[in-house]
């Protein structure tokens, strides 16, 4: 027994000497790796407090906030919820000394006269940037909302283009028009494209942090399921590399619920599990996608069918798109998220 216990020992202590001779670059090469991770979310006007309260959470591992967001009166003219103004002197004073990066999120929703609204609005686009001259007086207004507002950046999130390849052309003019007069004035830029963007099809210009949303993929327009699969993630990662520069992937929390009356609502994650309580229901992890679902049936003996996303769910989406080389991410939204999540985003850096 002594004889093996020597060799024991011999074995130890050589594989002891072997790790203490690991080159110090190299070991310092591995930190920068584990540290690499960049990480942006999303404040909401409609949630302003409990972004608040996220921010602060989580103040530690946030690179950039983006303040969703500006939008459209009836005259075309752009205008910052004052919710939306309150978050950023909220996050201001909470972080302070912090080199956090504040972004002015602009969509192209816009206020009817009458008091209606129009979402993702086609022709509101056609009108600001169709010609030379409305781009330009966008671009100034652009400008000069954020540096007034004094924010970092700016993040564009023109939706509902789809197919439409005129109005591609007149967008990616007004992206590079954009991101020269931004750089001129020291500003940062972001743009937002949604997964089915033709960028297999049209030269998008270098130079902005092009971002991807990598969720709904069942939603409102669908039947119930996952806001994101893995083979979702994986076709995304390999499509979005024909993109300029480093790729951001943004990863939603929260999901649907669907019933059998044909309604779909969004669901934070706070109130899923509120649901699963209520109802006594036990979720079950989908393989395919990492995402949480149950049922149950109201009292109305209507049935419904809620996924949605938790802090293994993310955990996992972001780990395969780290597995992919990614590193940019961003986190839609803050809000609704219990603390088992923002726990488990503290925990980025070590992926």
């Amino acid at each position: 027994m002594k004889k093996y216990n020597i060799i024991y020992l011999i074995i130890l202590s050589l594989v002891m000497a072997s790790c203490s001779q690991v080159d110090p670059d190299t070991l310092k090469e591995q930190e920068v790796i584990d540290k690499e991770i960049n990480l942006t979310v999303w404040g909401v006007y409609w949630d302003v407090e409990a972004a608040a309260n996220e921010i602060r959470y989580i103040s530690e591992h946030i690179a950039n906030i983006s303040y969703f967001a500006a939008y459209f009166n009836p005259d075309n003219t752009v205008f910052i919820p004052e919710h939306i103004s309150t978050l950023l002197s909220s996050s201001r004073n909470t972080l302070k000394n912090k080199a956090i990066l504040h972004y002015l999120s602009v969509v192209n929703d816009k206020i009817n006269s009458d008091g209606t609204s129009a979402l993702k609005d086609k022709e509101l686009l056609y009108q600001l940037l169709a010609d030379k001259k409305s781009r330009v007086q966008h671009i100034d207004e652009l400008i000069r909302l954020t540096q007034e507002n004094r924010y970092d950046g700016i993040e564009i999130d023109y939706e509902g283009i789809k197919k439409d390849e005129d109005l591609w052309g007149f967008f990616l003019d007004f992206v590079s028009e954009l991101y020269a007069k931004a750089s001129d004035n020291r500003l940062k830029m972001r743009v937002i494209l949604e997964p089915s963007a033709p960028v297999d099809k049209l030269d998008f210009p270098e130079g902005p942090e092009y971002v991807v949303m990598c969720y709904n993929l069942y939603g409102t327009h669908s039947g119930p399921g996952p806001k994101a699969d893995i083979e979702f993630l994986k076709g995304l990662s390999e499509r979005m590399r024909m993109l300029p520069g480093e790729v951001n992937f943004a990863l939603a929390t929260g999901g649907f619920e669907w019933d059998d009356k044909g309604n779909v609502r969004a669901v934070t994650e706070e109130k899923a599990v509120e649901l699963m309580q209520l109802y006594d229901a036990e979720a079950t992890r989908d393989k395919e996608s990492h995402s949480m679902v149950f049922n149950y049936v109201d009292s109305d003996n209507v049935q419904h069918e809620v996924w949605f996303a938790d802090e293994v769910t993310l955990t996992e989406w972001i780990k395969l798109l780290r597995n992919k080389k990614h590193k940019k991410f961003s986190l839609w939204r803050l809000g609704g998220n219990m603390d088992s999540t923002l726990k488990a985003l503290e925990a980025l850096e070590g992926f």
